[in-house]
């Protein structure tokens, strides 16, 4: 069985946010207008985002 990093490693959403939460950087809304309806909630809510393992 995969473990859950694994799984979100391969998503490629989840990939995206954490790139973000990584960099300290919150891409222009424009950047994600065309992306999936989770991926711009979860651009929505960039300030309380946090990487645990």
């Amino acid at each position: 069985m995969d473990d859950l990093k694994e799984i979100q490693a391969r998503d490629q959403d989840v990939k995206t946010i954490m790139s973000w939460v990584n960099g300290k950087s919150r891409p222009t809304f424009s950047d994600v207008a065309s992306g999936s309806h989770y991926l711009k909630s979860m651009w929505n809510k960039f300030e309380t985002l946090d990487l645990h393992d």
